[in-house]
């Protein structure tokens, strides 16, 4: 059984200390556990720092897009940068985390149609395999 909790990520300070959490390589198996959708292969960045930057500049980018489609006034309200989902799996599902991660980006593949960019993060470091999946809320287009 899937449990998903959503919880919604108004800070950019947040939002990179978030990254860097989700991207834990003690957690993510070394980071092999990690997948994307319309960021960049994250294969051309070995290091868990570089990944943490590549993602971090990704979200920045969107950033200054929303800020330029949008006038002052709206800005000044609470603005959502990103949705974290935590995707929970019951050990009694027998699923290897490689199927954990790539059940998360289906999800979100069909969840969002392919127009935000994600990342999926699969987490082993409890007795419950689960994905941390952050959203970025500016669509690509």
């Amino acid at each position: 059984m899937v449990v998903t909790k959503h919880f919604a990520t108004h800070g950019k300070k947040y939002r990179r200390s978030l990254i860097k959490y989700i991207l834990n390589p003690d957690k993510t198996d070394n980071l092999k556990l990690v997948s994307d959708f319309g960021m960049s292969n994250y294969l051309d960045f070995p290091s868990y720092e570089e990944m943490v930057e590549m993602y971090n500049i990704n979200f920045t980018n969107n950033d200054k897009l929303y800020e330029s489609r949008n006038d002052r006034q709206e800005k000044h309200q609470q603005t959502i940068h990103a949705h974290h989902l935590i995707q929970s799996f019951s050990p009694e599902d027998n699923l290897t985390p490689e199927e954990i991660n790539h059940i998360g980006y289906e999800t979100i593949m069909e969840l969002t149609g392919g127009r935000f960019r994600f990342i999926v993060a699969t987490h082993t470091d409890k007795n419950h395999t689960h994905n941390h999946i952050l959203i970025n809320a500016i669509d690509r287009n």
